[in-house]
């Protein structure tokens, strides 16, 4: 039993996959199951049937820097909020909120991050060059394309405003995990899982 997020959503996402795949009992299907007279010494094997594919872990841990958005956006903002809402069905935790980021333009990250890799996020609030708050890694939980724009729902644990660290705090424990790419405000890059999984080891440290 654990609520580490790093183990609870890639069992999440695996379970996913599985009820995906699933095919719904009915009440007429249980009852012709139930039917079946079962031979215990029978050693047969089973009708061949394609296996259920399903991938556990492996999903990329991805460094952004995210600037707050000051001009108003009303047509996005009603398709915003109706997916937030479905996103919520997929939280791992019903402590946990969701949060969104807008990201424009032509990027690698915005290209090819996807539902359950994870973003550590460099917020800079206002019109603040240099990022006053960097939030350990969380989950994306959803991915909408929506005009010129891509927004990316995010799972956002609770406590996580409490165990977020300074931009200079971030810098030395990325250091410490193996993170040799210089970091700048604005990055967006992928990290190596080691890297990402020391990170959230030494995060926890006072």
């Amino acid at each position: 039993m654990t609520d580490q997020p790093s183990i609870v959503v890639p069992a999440q996402a695996f379970v996913n996959q599985l009820a995906s795949q699933a095919t719904p009992l009915t009440t007429r299907r249980l009852e012709n199951l139930l039917a079946i007279k079962v031979d215990k010494r029978w050693m047969g094997s089973a009708a061949s049937r394609p296996r259920v594919k399903t991938k556990v872990g492996g999903h990329r841990t991805w460094i952004v820097g995210i600037s707050e958005i000051l001009e108003e956006l009303p047509e996005d903002q009603s398709v915003v909020e109706a997916t937030a809402e479905k996103c919520r069905e997929k939280l791992s935790n019903p402590g946990s909120n969701i949060e969104w980021v807008r990201f424009a333009g032509s990027s690698r990250l915005r290209k090819e991050c996807v539902e359950h890799d994870w973003l550590i996020q460099m917020w800079s609030h206002g019109r603040r060059k240099t990022p006053s708050d960097v939030y350990e890694r969380m989950p994306v939980v959803g991915k909408d394309d929506f005009g010129t724009a891509t927004y990316f729902y995010i799972e956002q644990f609770p406590g996580a405003e409490s165990r977020a660290k300074s931009w200079g705090d971030f810098k030395r424990l990325a250091s410490r995990a193996g993170v040799k790419r210089q970091i700048k405000p604005g990055s967006q890059f992928e990290i190596k899982e080691s890297q990402a999984d020391a990170l959230q080891a030494v995060w926890a440290e006072k």
